[in-house]
Order: structure tokens, then sequence, then C-alpha cells
């Protein structure tokens, strides 16, 4: 469905209309889209949601809400991208959403103009990669599933012979943290605005040590060991290497390197031989959108954390991660170490451990002042440096240091740290 409106940023023609499409027993209704006067840069879009009895959206239904200007040439779409992201709320009833324009840069005169507003299902919303065949295997099969399996990705299967990965779709969001939010560092978490172009996957577990015995073979580097933990005492160099963003691919005896090239999925005659391109580690862009899974807060299930008393605040964070003062594993006992992967709550997009556990390499070198990099759309950090970005905190961290924004770095030779690892990603193209 689409709602036709011509309209340029400093004056936007107050419209009412009325828009529905039916699929599935849903039916979305958009009533309104009209903007705040005087201008101020904010447009509402009201829209109703009605389910036929016994219907309810899937965990792979969403809102996808995007803007056509076609008076640019050529047409640029999704340019109202600040709600792309988010979560939309798909309950029953009313329902209103704001686009920020002058967020998104829409600053120039647009004369003719596309708001589109659908209710999608994502096909191939999670990627499996096997790599049960171990370090000798000649390929790792690729599946892409609809929807999650009977009996869920919590079991062993998907933290050892399996690597699991979630579907997500491109957005924008803030990056960074507001001056106000407990823990916050001066120009490391200056917020800005990020646009990510391309769908891509991200892993919904930490790798394993048994999933990295099974691509690199013996011997398992971590120094707490077990199958379903993360590795650690892994350099970047050791998990990626290569010159990023100078040079696009990973070097080939590291763990991307060695996956990347094996990893098929199905051709058209059903075997594994087409070649899975995309596979990495995330930019830490891409991690940190993962990570909030639509949420601005501190952390990616509450907005209350910087309001809440430090005994709401260790409640809070004690649902979401393995961090310094939360030594409880989810498998029972206590141990000054990370845990198992999948120990915690997950996010609202089904990622675990994106807090706490053990800090995850990015794919960018670092720059203290990430927001001066001036790059809007698909960020890839600075061309060169001395050391690459680490994300969500660790087992042995204080909670500030596990927030979404908390921006971490090291040598990408460093491999002496227990409580560093990471996990995959894979960008479409």
């Amino acid at each position: 469905m689409e709602f036709r409106q011509t309209f340029h940023a400093a004056l936007l023609a107050a419209a009412a209309a009325v828009v529905a499409a039916e699929a599935g027993g849903v039916v979305l209704q958009v009533d309104r889209i009209r903007q705040r006067y005087p201008w101020n840069g904010l447009v509402d879009v009201d829209y109703t949601v009605v389910f036929a009895e016994g219907e309810a959206p899937g965990v792979d239904d969403n809102l996808e809400v995007s803007l056509v200007d076609r008076s640019a040439t050529p047409a640029v779409t999704n340019r109202a991208i600040t709600f792309l992201q988010a979560p939309l709320p798909l309950s029953a009833g009313a329902h209103r959403i704001t686009w920020d324009a002058n967020a998104d840069g829409m600053t120039n005169r647009v004369e003719r103009a596309e708001m589109r507003i659908a209710l999608v299902h994502y096909a191939e919303a999670y990627m499996v990669i096997d790599v049960s065949g171990g370090p000798t295997a000649e390929t790792y099969p690729v599946d892409f599933l609809n929807g999650v399996p009977p009996g869920g990705f919590g079991v062993d299967e998907y933290k050892g012979d399996k690597i699991v990965l979630r579907r997500i779709h491109p957005g924008s969001y803030v990056a960074g943290s507001p001056g106000t939010e407990a823990g916050f560092v001066y120009l490391s978490e200056k917020q800005h605005r990020v646009a990510l172009s391309k769908p891509f996957y991200v892993g919904i577990y930490e790798i394993t040590q048994k999933q990295y015995v099974n691509v690199m073979g013996e011997p398992n580097p971590s120094e707490f060991q077990g199958d379903f933990r993360p590795v650690e005492r892994v350099s970047y160099n050791m998990v990626r290497g290569g010159d990023w963003p100078k040079a696009s691919e990973p070097d080939p005896d590291t763990f991307v390197g060695r996956l990347a090239r094996k990893c098929k999925a199905k051709d058209d005659n059903g075997d594994y031989a087409a070649a899975v391109t995309g596979i990495d580690l995330p930019t830490e862009f891409q991690w940190e959108c993962a990570c909030r899974a639509g949420t601005t807060g501190a952390f990616n299930t509450t907005n209350a954390y910087n309001n809440a008393s430090a005994a709401e605040q260790k409640t809070q964070f004690g649902r979401l991660g393995r961090y310094v003062d939360n030594q409880t594993d989810g498998r029972g006992g206590i141990s000054l170490k990370h845990t198992v992967v999948g120990s915690y709550d997950p996010n609202q997009w089904g990622l675990y451990d994106m807090h706490g556990n053990v800090w995850e390499w990015c794919r960018d070198w670092h720059q203290d002042d990430a927001a001066a990099l001036n790059q809007f759309v698909d960020p890839k950090g600075p061309d060169s440096g001395t050391e690459r970005v680490k994300r969500g905190g660790s087992w042995g961290t204080a909670v500030e240091k596990c927030r979404s924004a908390y921006r971490n770095k090291d040598a990408p030779t460093y491999s002496q740290g227990n409580n560093s690892g990471f996990r995959l990603s894979r960008t479409l193209p």
C-alpha cells in the first residue's frame, strides 16, 4: 500500500487518507499522515491494526515504512528511514509513529514523494551454517529458514555443530548515547544517526569453543574451556585479519577466511554448491544496531536504567548477561568467568549476550570520535589505525561498560584476553 503526498521540508500540506491492506487475517489501515504545525521536522503517521479472530503476528512479521523521493534523479528510496529499523507496534488497535525528517537530512525541497506503509513477513529470517564436518570438511552447508525450528535454537546442536544468524533489515538508528546516560564517555559516544542500507545477518550467539574448533581444529585457545562457552584468547588477526576497509577480504587462514570459502548454499539442482558471500565480522555500527534492536536506552530491554536505583539497575541488567557483579550462571553455579552462550535473556530480535560475557571484535579500526567520520550511510570506520573496535563488555567489566553505546579497542594482535571473543555477520549484496 502507499500514500502519495507532495511536500517540502518547510511546508507539508495536511492530509487525510485511508489506505488499507488485508493479508492472512490481518488488516492494516493508515488513518492519517500529517505534519506537525508549526513545521518542526516531525510527521505523524497514524494507523490501525485489526486481527481476525484467532490471528496474531508472528515473530517475523513487521511493519515497513519508507519514503520514495521521485523528485530526485534517479528516484531515491527509503528516504524516511528513521523508523524503518525500529520494531513497530503490531498489536491490535490504533498506533502512531513519528518521522523526524530533519534527522534524516530532509532539508531540501521534495516535489513528488510516496509514503509507503506495508505489513510484511520476512522470508529467510535465519541462516544456519553446518560446521559439523570439522576442519577438514570441503563444504559447510548453509540453509535458510523462514522461522524458528521446532524445539528452538536453544539446544546444544546450535551452539556447537551449527552456527545460527538472524536477518536484520535496512534502516537507521541513533548511535552513541546522550550525555545524561550513566557511564557516558565524552566524544567516543557522541550521538549521530547511522543508516544501514543493506540487509545483514548477525549471529544469535557468540562463537563458541566447539564451533571454533570445528572450523580451525585443535588446540582450543580459550583459558576457561567448555564446548558451549564463547571462545576467547583470540586476536582480531586470528579471527579475521586483513586490511579492512582498504581490502575487503579477510586473511584466508583465519576463522572467517576458512569458514567463508567453504560456505555453500543449495543451487538450482539442490546441491550445496552455491557460494555464500559477505560472511565476516560485523562492522561496529552493524553491531550496535543489532544490539539495540530498536531500543534507545543504555541496554536493549529497558530505557529506565538511568533513573533506577543501584539495586534496581543490578536487577535489570542481571537478566541480560554475565558481568563483574553478576556471576550466577544461568545453568547454575557461581564462577568468575564467562558462561554458556544463551544463558540470559535475548533482545527483541532474539540475539543473546550482546551485553557482557565476552568482548566482541568488530571489523573496523577505532577512532575516538566516531561521529567525526561523517559517514552517514554504511560507515566503515577510518582507513587505517593501530587498534580495532571491540563491543559489548564482558564477564569481568562493570555494568556501565556493557552498555549498547560503549566502545572499546585493542591492537589486532592482542590475544591474551580471556574476555575477548566474537560473533559472525553476513552482509547481503
